[in-house]
């Protein structure tokens, strides 16, 4: 499989339970602050796009290229994750509202891939391994946040 050429784009779609501890300061209008905590991340949905091209070993030769629809691939995840964050912000008050500028940083504990060569249920090879020569990696889930927003409190 030396010349050919895998494309793979992996959907993943969480939910996440962030706990952390924030500090923050009134500066007049401006409320700078930073936190850091633990997360708790739940994988609701995957899915895989892949793109195969078997170039046959000759850069000259016909190539064959193999697609498919896209695959559900989360019987092969983990779903539960855990995660370090750090992060930090600002709030300038306007009148009795804020502007909200926030920057988030996970990073993931958990390796996500189980890993397995196996299609669900555990009998045939997975489609990524049989029609495409490809199988999952380690892979931890890391993630940047930037949050820009307007926050109107509720007395």
């Amino acid at each position: 499989f030396g010349d050919d050429i895998l494309e793979t784009t992996e959907k993943q779609y969480w939910i996440d339970l962030p706990l952390y501890f924030r500090y923050g300061k009134a500066l007049g209008k401006f409320r700078p602050y930073g936190y850091v905590g633990h997360s708790f991340n739940f994988l609701l949905n995957t899915q895989l796009a892949s793109r195969y091209t078997d170039s046959n070993g000759d850069a000259s030769a016909e190539q064959v290229i193999v697609e498919g629809a896209d695959q559900d691939i989360s019987y092969n995840r983990r779903v539960i994750n855990r995660s370090v964050m750090a992060g930090a912000g600002l709030k300038i008050k306007t009148g009795k509202n804020f502007l909200l500028f926030d920057a988030r940083y996970s990073v993931g504990f958990t390796n996500v891939s189980k890993g397995s060569y196996y299609a669900e249920g555990g009998n045939d090879l997975a489609l990524g391994v049989s029609r495409y020569a490809s199988h999952s990696n380690d892979l931890r889930v890391e993630s940047l946040l930037i949050t820009i927003g307007y926050v109107k409190p509720l007395y």
